[in-house]
């Protein structure tokens, strides 16, 4: 595991406990910053699971699944800064 001030980078973990990971390292934040539409994300389901706030790229899987409330910010490029400082 590599560490700097604002990012945690793993190695090799199990898909199952991905979760306890990011709370282990008390993560408050979870970003899907994918510029392609996708039909279904694998991660995203993970990331739902998790209860952690999602800050999304509005469009493809992401609108469909993840509502505008307090745990899901949806975002574009052009603002993305802006709501990431929520996190």
């Amino acid at each position: 595991m590599i560490q700097d001030k604002q990012f945690i980078y793993h190695d090799t973990y199990k898909e199952n406990e991905l979760i306890s990971i990011l709370y282990k390292n008390n993560i408050h934040g979870i970003t899907h910053l994918s510029l392609f539409e996708e039909s279904y994300c694998y991660a995203l389901t993970t990331s739902i699971n998790s209860g952690i706030p999602i800050l999304y790229l509005e469009h493809g899987a992401f609108t469909e699944r993840l509502y505008d409330n307090n745990r899901y910010l949806p975002t574009n490029l052009s603002n993305f800064n802006k709501l990431a400082s929520f996190f």
